[in-house]
């Protein structure tokens, strides 16, 4: 009884706080090219905590065997190429904790004034901080 309170008290504080501890979701969509720059804005090292919502996106924008095979996504050398089909968007739901990661990353980057001058990089970057996240 006690916990269930106290996960009752944390939601009433979320709530009136305006922090969302929830598992909704927000789409973002992204192109092939995008989810592969997506993974530098995802941290490489954490605490348990952070490990897990990083690992979550990882799998989000990973790509399935038959996205691979769609987009013939192949690596040649350190240079991956795919078919123009792959600037085709797909839909990819983040959590509210998901992306302030992925918002974190990009102050992280810009903080460190490491953000790659390419145009998608900073492209992606403008687009991952201007997501709005809905309930």
């Amino acid at each position: 009884m006690k916990k269930i309170l106290t996960i009752i008290v944390l939601l009433i504080f979320a709530t009136a706080a305006g922090t969302a501890f929830c598992v909704d979701t927000t789409p973002v969509e992204l192109n092939v090219k995008e989810r592969i720059l997506l993974k530098r804005l995802v941290p490489t090292k954490a605490n348990l905590t952070n490990a897990i919502i990083a690992l979550d996106i990882s799998k989000k924008i990973d790509f399935t065997q038959e996205e691979i095979e769609l987009y013939d996504i192949r690596n040649e050398g350190a240079v991956m190429y795919w078919d123009a089909d792959g600037m085709v968007a797909k839909e990819i739901t983040f959590t509210y904790l998901e992306l302030e990661m992925l918002k974190g990353g990009v102050l992280r980057h810009s903080k460190n004034e490491e953000i790659q001058v390419t145009e998608d990089f900073v492209n992606l970057c403008k687009k991952i901080k201007g997501v709005e996240w809905t309930l």
